[in-house]
């Protein structure tokens, strides 16, 4: 379905511009003559017949189109996803893959291709704080890394947002999770982290009465661990 979507826009002559392709999704820049340009997001196939069923009740572009209009509504700089398509099975079961059509943000940069630059510190803090709001709202992003946080006319927003889940509120252990998960993320780069700093930027959003002691052992566990593995690969 998706193949033939673009090969009819090489017929109508559209300009067709490959941005990315991954082992999960492809975006594509596309342009209609006199038109303003959108992204399509492509979902590919997973490896395997029970992971195509996964998202039978909520696909991955039906997340990615129910998500940006849940957040947006919210406050949250997300991109505008405006529609999606799936594919079916049999002509019946709805797949987990398919395709999305978004308003095309340019200039956007994930945050992983702007380490080194002398304001990333400042985007990483604002990266914590969307974290923590989207976290107080109940939700998490289950691939919470670099790469799914972006830049765009000078302001941090939050894409990928297939990886957008609701959680239970009362419970904040997935939360904390998904937040040591995304401070190891940034650990792997080789950006070092104050931990004291990314608490305080955490908990002022997302506020908890046992969360800063909780937080507190387990990121130094991860900083520590982080460390040794350091060694071991130096020495």
């Amino acid at each position: 379905m998706i193949v033939l979507a673009l090969r009819r826009f090489r017929e109508l002559k559209v300009q067709i511009e490959k941005l990315y392709s991954r082992s999960k999704t492809s975006g594509f820049k596309v342009t209609f003559e006199g038109k303003a340009p959108f992204f399509l997001k492509v979902f590919h196939h997973p490896l395997n017949f029970k992971r195509l069923l996964t998202g039978f009740f909520l696909t991955r572009p039906q997340r990615e189109f129910k998500f940006s209009s849940v957040l947006r509504k919210k406050g949250f700089p997300v991109p505008e996803v405006v529609s999606f398509r799936l594919k079916k099975i049999w002509g019946v079961l709805p797949a987990n893959v398919g395709c999305t059509k978004s308003v095309y943000l340019e200039g956007l940069i994930p945050l992983d291709k702007l380490l080194g630059s002398g304001d990333f510190e400042v985007y990483f803090e604002e990266a914590i704080t969307l974290l923590a709001r989207l976290h107080r709202e109940g939700f998490i992003h289950r691939d919470a890394s670099l790469s799914n946080f972006a830049l765009y006319r000078g302001e941090v927003y939050l894409i990928d947002l297939e990886g957008i889940v609701e959680v239970f509120p009362l419970l904040p252990f997935s939360r904390f999770r998904n937040f040591l998960n995304f401070v190891n993320d940034v650990l792997k780069h080789g950006y070092k982290v104050n931990p004291e700093k990314v608490l305080e930027l955490y908990l002022k959003e997302f506020r908890f009465p046992f969360g800063r002691k909780y937080l507190s052992s387990k990121l130094s566990a991860l900083l520590r661990r982080r460390e040794v593995e350091g060694f071991n690969n130096s020495a």
